[in-house]
């Protein structure tokens, strides 16, 4: 293009002299002119042949590029054992093969450029799993071959187990002239075991992680052992001697289809404070009792102010790693507006229930401090939750609750097998302006109804610990 515009340059001139009709031009000038105009649009013309050319060859590489990378996830995806050739991919002289990177031997080695050191090929012909040395593949009208190669280097540092290095080479067909070089890319995939174990040998599973377990609070006596269909309305029992039963399923509908009948567990106290909902009419609460709001959420002992939930005795020992949370399902006493604030403390239960289904003696609260001085009690505190709410509903609906019940510095707690996990629910009477995040003014809180083992109100309580367990 550099010595076609001087002469595109020099016909144009030409071309003005002879349109504004200045003389002195021969035949041959004009000639040579339209020569030169010729000749440049035939230059630009074959230029344009050569962008497409490169913006083709661009093109057709990213997608090999797309192709390498979706095969090089997927082997690095197969087990140790299957991630070995299937036989030897041979060795070639030509530069632009994959196969170039060869070093025949026994075994054969293996470097994807210049600046990787050779390592040894593993093959396993005898393993049905293991992976062919090439295979064709087509993609958005491109297509070429893909070659796989897998390396282990030797030493002693690693053992049997030293990191696997997973090379893909993907060719591009050309159906004339010179073919491109093939695109590659390549990583490394460790081995889990041991250095000195049997790479043969299928490692095992890695250890689970911290799990939550969810828990449904039941209208059933803990003593049972297994959840009972509530069967008609009653006065809920002292749970904070005679604790219920907390499972891993949640409550049924054992009419459906159909709605089950509308049950209601209430205290006495209940029907002596709110007398105008007995008989319990369609706005009473199914599934439910009332806890009556406490000044530091942690009267644990009064019958009026609490609620207790047990597990089943532990088949083994659990570790707690201290996360507690809850999701419960709320209303106000008596339906009219208000905050609620629920708050949940848990309890190591060492000792068999009594043949009546009571504690014999006291549990061992969990929540500690926090760290600082003084001490300040742990509290699993839910936000304030307003009834009615900016739409104005105040119909039941969950709040919930988090955090982490363990004191200062202690990582995780046992609970010894045989033991049952407790918990207990309170009602906060308000949220101090102290406390962060800083208020204005404290924010009341009311009496709380708390619905629970019903199948269109499945409370929950979640318990994290260092492996999964079934209560």
């Amino acid at each position: 293009m550099v010595l076609v515009s001087p002469m595109i340059s020099r016909a144009c001139a030409v071309a003005r002299r002879v349109r504004n009709g200045e003389g002195g031009f021969t035949m041959v000038e004009i000639t040579v002119g339209i020569f030169l105009v010729s000749v440049g649009l035939m230059a630009v013309a074959s230029s344009f042949d050569v962008f497409r050319t490169l913006i083709t060859s661009s093109s057709h590489r990213n997608v090999a590029a797309h192709v390498a990378d979706q095969e090089l996830e997927r082997l690095a995806s197969i087990g140790w054992k299957d991630l070995v050739l299937a036989a030897d991919p041979g060795a070639s002289s030509d530069p632009k093969d994959p196969r170039s990177g060869v070093v025949a031997g026994s075994p054969p080695q293996y470097r994807p450029d210049s600046t990787t050191a050779l390592a040894p090929l593993s093959i396993n012909s005898s393993n049905p799993a293991a992976i062919a040395v090439s295979r064709d593949w087509s993609e958005s009208g491109v297509s070429g071959k893909i070659y796989r190669f897998v390396t282990k280097r030797t030493d002693p540092g690693c053992g049997t187990t030293c990191p696997k290095r997973v090379t893909v080479a993907v060719t591009i067909n050309k159906a004339t002239g010179n073919p491109p070089d093939p695109v590659t890319a390549s990583t490394v995939v460790s081995e889990t075991q041991d250095k000195n174990a049997d790479e043969n040998v299928t490692p095992p599973p890695p250890p689970p992680g911290p799990s939550y377990t969810t828990l449904y609070p039941t209208d059933t006596q803990a003593s049972i052992g297994t959840r009972q269909e509530p069967s008609a309305d009653h006065v809920v029992h002292e749970s904070n001697r005679f604790p219920d039963l907390m499972v891993a399923t949640p409550p049924p509908n054992p009419s459906a289809p159909a709605d089950p009948p509308p049950i209601r567990l209430f205290s006495q106290e209940y029907r002596a404070v709110f007398p105008s909902l007995v008989p319990y009419t369609a706005a009473g609460y199914p599934g439910g009792r009332v806890i009556e709001k406490d000044a530091n959420c942690d009267n644990t002992g009064d019958r009026k102010k609490v609620h207790w939930w047990v597990t089943t005795p532990l088949a083994a020992t659990v570790t707690l790693t201290g996360n507690v949370g809850g999701s419960i399902f709320t209303q106000i006493a008596g339906e009219t507006a208000g905050n609620v604030i629920l708050c949940l403390t848990v309890y190591d239960v060492v000792k068999p229930l009594k043949a009546d289904g009571s504690f014999d003696g006291g549990s061992t609260k969990l929540n500690g401090n926090y760290c600082g001085a003084p001490p300040t009690a742990i509290r699993i505190t839910s936000d304030v939750e307003a009834f009615p709410d900016s739409g104005g509903v105040i119909e039941p609906r969950p709040i919930s609750l988090s955090g982490r019940f363990l004191g200062c510095n202690i990582a995780t707690q046992q609970i010894a097998a045989g033991h049952r996990i407790a918990i207990a629910l309170t009602v906060r009477d308000k949220r101090p302006k102290g406390e962060a995040p800083v208020l204005a003014n404290d924010i009341p809180a009311s009496d709380a109804v708390v619905l629970y083992d019903h199948y269109d109100y499945p409370s929950t309580l979640g318990i994290e610990t260092t492996a999964p367990f079934i209560p």
